[in-house]
Order: C-alpha cells, then structure tokens, then sequence
C-alpha cells in the first residue's frame, strides 16, 4: 500500500535571515489539487496568517481547480453582416 501525498505539506520555523516585519516566520510547501505550492507564515493576534505561492514553473503548467476556475468563454462565430443589418 502506497501513501498519498496529495493535499498535504509541510510548514514549520523559517531558517532563512529575517531582514524585517514583512519576511516569513514559518515557511513549507503543500499539494493542492496537483499543483505544488511554497507556503509562507506570520504569527498574528489571532493565530497565523499564510500565504500560498506556486512554485516555480507550476502556473503555466497546471490550472487551478475548485470553485477559482472557471470556463474560458467562447468567442461568437463570425458570420456575414448585411449592410442593412448594422445598427449604425
């Protein structure tokens, strides 16, 4: 049996130099929908807030899936106008 990765990552102390407020606390990745993404945190009042990036080469190769998508609408098929028929 084989274990499915999908929908799931990762997230947990950035190693990186902090330069300001503006850089991550936490930083990881995760899966979502076949599509891989970085994922950076900032712990606030409430708890923490993220903030998910695809990464590198993932959005021209993958389209998001879910309730963000949605069909590519379809150019009208050009037909012949009669001269009489345009309104202006």
């Amino acid at each position: 049996m084989s274990y499915d990765n999908s929908n799931s990552g990762f997230i947990g102390k950035n190693n990186r130099q902090r330069e300001g407020k503006k850089d991550p606390e936490l930083s990881g990745s995760c899966e979502v929908g076949g599509v891989q993404y970085w994922i950076k945190g900032w712990r606030n009042a409430k708890g923490y807030g993220l903030r998910f990036e695809p990464k590198e080469g993932e959005r021209s190769n993958k389209k998001p899936r879910g309730p963000q998508s949605s069909p590519a609408r379809q150019p009208e098929p050009a037909g012949e106008l009669d001269e009489d028929e345009i309104p202006f």
